[in-house]
């Protein structure tokens, strides 16, 4: 029953699976192990509550089990709780410094936490042990960015690229970074790339127009943000930056009008911003 419950989470079939690693643990319930499968089964089947349920019955059936205990603080983690991921990892470092996952799982949870110095230590190791993971290295330069090291995020962003040259998260964060660096005409061009590798991306376009705002370009920029809200007229950040832009043309009326309209889908809103990623 074991072989075909992976058998079926391999072809896709998730709630499949863990429906028979239930029937499993049912049958044997001081097994450890499909406890942890199961627990696996259900975080891939969309069911995070459950999967916290199974990963920790593992847990303490196999309390030394480095193993589940990685796996425990995955669904931890996926299920909002990082906190929790990292104290379930805690003690275990020393035993874990080779374990990919082990160190993403940490690296995701600190920078939830707002660690993020710590968070950037852990995705260098995931690094160092797997150069061709991608998203740990984009989300290592989202760090950087939050720390200010915005030379370190655009050198990350940039060997990001080299490995995957359509990767458009990459190519925004790339954009933003160079921003705050004062280089304009990269920045823009790096958004650029980013909106026609995902021009469903209004976020990627709002941050576009901002950028063209900084670099004195404000017609263009409100073009990019009438025609984010021709698309979505629903998005706060676009009427919020529009807003922004028709000040600075003086053109007042028709600020307060956008104003307004940020205001009417996003009250909260007090200032308008580049929205990031």
């Amino acid at each position: 029953m074991l072989r075909r419950a992976a058998a079926l989470q391999a072809a896709g079939d998730a709630p499949g699976a863990a429906a028979l690693y239930r029937q499993v643990v049912a049958a044997e319930p001081r097994d450890a192990v499909a406890w942890a499968l199961c627990g696996g089964a259900l975080l891939a089947a969309g069911d995070g509550a459950a999967a916290v349920d199974a990963l920790e019955t593992a847990a303490m059936l196999a309390p030394q089990d480095d193993d589940i205990a990685v796996e425990y603080a995955i669904v931890l983690q996926a299920a909002g709780r990082p906190a929790d991921a990292v104290d379930v990892l805690a003690g275990r470092d020393a035993r874990l410094q080779d374990s990919e996952r082990a160190q993403a799982v940490q690296a995701d949870a600190l920078a939830a936490l707002g660690r993020v110095e710590d968070a950037v230590a852990h995705y260098q190791r995931v690094l160092a042990l797997a150069p061709a993971n991608n998203a740990a290295r984009i989300t290592l330069g989202v760090c950087q960015q939050r720390l200010d090291d915005f030379p370190a995020a655009v050198a990350t962003y940039r060997a990001a690229l080299d490995l995957d040259p359509d990767a458009d998260d990459a190519w925004s964060n790339l954009g933003l970074a160079l921003a705050a660096l004062g280089q304009m005409t990269p920045a823009v061009e790096a958004l650029k790339k980013a909106a026609a590798l995902n021009p469903g991306d209004a976020a990627t376009r709002c941050n576009l127009g901002t950028v063209l705002q900084k670099d004195d370009r404000v017609a263009e920029a409100i073009v990019c943000f009438e025609k984010i809200i021709a698309g979505n007229p629903q998005y706060a950040d676009a009427w919020g930056n529009l807003c922004n832009a028709r000040q600075e043309q003086r053109r007042l009326d028709d600020a307060l009008a956008a104003h307004d309209r940020a205001v009417s889908l996003a009250p909260a809103m007090r200032k308008f911003t580049g929205t990031g990623r």
